[in-house]
Formats: C-alpha cells, sequence, structure tokens
C-alpha cells in the first residue's frame, strides 16, 4: 500500500512538472519575432492597448499560456496599490525630466512613507506630484494620476523597442 501510493505521489508531481511553461523553442522564437517585426514602428513605443494585441497574437499563434489585464483593470490595480518610493522617485524622474522637482518629490515621499515598508499610497504619490508641479510652475492640464499610471505600466511593460517588446512578451508567457 505504501508504494503505490509513493508511485501515484511520484506520478502526479511528473504531470504537474510537464505541464510547467518553459522557454519558447527555435520555432516559437521566430514566429514571436515574425509578429512583433510585422506590428512594431521602430522609434515608436506602444501602447498598453498596442502592447496586448501583439501579446494575444502571439499567445494565439503559438498556443502558448498566460494571461494579462486589460487597461481599465491594470489602472485600477495601480490606483488601489501602494508604491515603493524609490519606484515613486523613478516616476517622477520620467514625468519632470527635471532633477529640482524630483528632489522635492524624494523629500516629500520620504515624509509621507509608510516607516516599516518604506511604501507610498498612489492617491499621496498623486498629491505630491500635483503639489510640485504647482510648486514649480510646470504644466497642469494633464492628469497627473493618468500620468502615474502610464509611467507605472510602461516600467512594468517595457516596451520601448522591438527587442524589449519581445522579451515582455516570451517573460509573461509560459510555453
Amino acid at each position: 500500500m505504501f508504494l503505490k501510493t509513493i508511485t501515484l505521489s511520484f506520478c502526479v508531481a511528473l504531470y504537474f512538472l510537464q505541464c510547467q511553461g518553459g522557454p519558447p523553442d527555435d520555432v516559437q522564437r521566430n514566429t514571436i519575432g515574425r509578429i512583433v517585426g510585422d506590428l512594431y514602428v521602430p522609434n515608436t513605443p506602444l501602447t498598453y492597448e498596442e502592447f496586448l494585441t501583439i501579446f494575444n497574437q502571439v499567445k494565439q499563434a503559438t498556443n502558448a499560456a498566460g494571461e494579462l489585464s486589460s487597461l481599465v483593470d491594470l489602472e485600477r490595480s495601480i490606483a488601489a496599490s501602494t508604491i515603493k518610493v524609490k519606484d515613486a522617485i523613478a516616476c517622477a524622474q520620467s514625468i519632470f525630466g527635471d532633477d529640482e522637482a524630483t528632489d522635492l518629490v524624494e523629500r516629500f515621499c520620504h515624509e509621507n512613507r509608510s516607516r516599516i515598508f518604506g511604501t507610498i499610497e498612489f492617491r499621496q504619490l498623486v498629491d505630491i506630484i500635483h503639489v510640485v508641479k504647482q510648486t514649480m510652475q510646470k504644466d497642469l492640464n494633464i492628469d497627473t494620476a493618468v500620468q502615474i499610471k502610464d509611467e507605472i505600466i510602461k516600467r512594468m511593460y517595457p516596451c520601448g523597442s522591438y527587442s524589449d517588446t519581445v522579451t515582455t512578451i516570451i517573460e509573461n508567457l509560459e510555453f
């Protein structure tokens, strides 16, 4: 009886190990490269919706498994999240491109961060960046929350180049 239990456990473990995705094979890599190459426009970063379209085409063509959230769900998730202070500062650097403004954001983030985890609420980050925009007399016509969400999505799913796009797709699919 003990031997049957061990054998059954081994078979179940083997079955689950076979179900785990690995890296794509050469045919799948060529398919990914072809699809991305057909849809990617050089020197033009992809929007998340464009990336999602390419991702789903690759997924279907390679019979891979994996899911990405819709833009609405992803933005909702980001708005409800806490952000590491270092990521918040990197976001500010991308938005402002100005060391003086980024230094102000960093100071405010450190004042408002969670003492235990070194994080800041999304809403607090929006308020901080908006205050810095007012202080530095930057463009206030652009919705700060939308800007931050865009920056976070760009960091989560880098698609600034052809190779970034291929790598991001491979990292998010199981072959």
